[in-house]
């Protein structure tokens, strides 16, 4: 009976033990599992060219969660070429029909009118070019010089890339080593354009620190009509990222 007591009370003590003791904290993960500055990059040729770049610089999440999260700053970059000039002749009848009948008392009118903002020296020269235009008395020669106005302003607009730039944080989800994917986010502007990222190491070298990512893009029903986009998936490569890509500007605008 004393024998039995004692394996009990000692039963009793491990079981005890066992209910008391904490979860045991999730293993680190390999730092080659987490992919720390990562660059990628993708042309988009839908329109005007659209070279963009995205920076990645995660760290492991300090929650502990398992599945394993890391928290990632991304760094987009955006630089949009200039739309090309349009040809002779689309821009002759453009030119008509900005200043057929009584528009084009109209157009000197609205060109001729000041405007505030940082744009507002460059504005001053090309209303000082429209009014020497607008003041021809021929009518004839008053439209050929202000198609030379807009014609040079074509070009120069074509020669001019816009750079944006964007910041944000998102929070990555192992699902199976060398693959991070985030959770779907609604877009604030348009809640029915949600996006799904995808980070992924390059089947091609599975022990480097080359990441691959793919952005996924659904759309649902919406009434507003500037949230009408398009289901889409963009594949950005670190190849591109480290790839010189033409671009077809004199100028960049910040």
């Amino acid at each position: 009976m004393r024998r039995t007591l004692l394996e009990a009370a000692f039963c009793w003590v491990l079981v005890s033990h066992d209910a008391n003791a904490k979860p045991a904290a999730p293993a680190a993960i390999d730092v080659h599992e987490i992919p720390s500055q990562v660059n990628v990059s993708q042309v988009s040729n839908d329109g005007p060219a659209v070279h963009n770049r995205l920076t990645f610089d995660c760290e492991a999440s300090s929650s502990g969660a398992a599945p394993p999260q890391i928290a990632c700053v991304m760094v987009q970059q955006n630089l949009q070429e200039g739309s090309p000039e349009p040809s002779k002749a689309e821009f002759d009848k453009e030119m008509a029909e900005m200043t057929g009948g009584d528009k084009l008392k109209a157009l000197c009118q609205e060109n001729l009118a000041a405007r505030s903002g940082p744009d507002a020296n460059d504005d001053a020269e090309f209303r000082s070019r429209v009014a020497k235009a607008c003041a021809k008395t021929n009518r004839a020669d008053a439209v050929a010089a202000l198609g030379d106005v807009y014609r040079q302003l074509a070009h120069a607009e074509s020669q001019m890339c816009k750079l944006l730039t964007v910041v944000r944080k998102i929070t990555f989800t192992r699902v199976k080593p060398g693959v991070w994917v985030s959770s779907p986010a609604p877009l604030k502007s348009c809640p029915n354009v949600t996006v799904t990222g995808t980070l992924r190491r390059d089947a091609r070298a599975p022990n480097s620190w080359f990441w691959n990512y793919t952005e996924s893009t659904s759309v649902g029903p919406s009434k507003d009509a500037l949230c009408q986009a398009k289901a889409e998936t963009t594949e950005f490569t670190w190849e591109n990222a480290v790839t010189p890509t033409p671009a077809r500007c004199a100028y960049v605008s910040m």
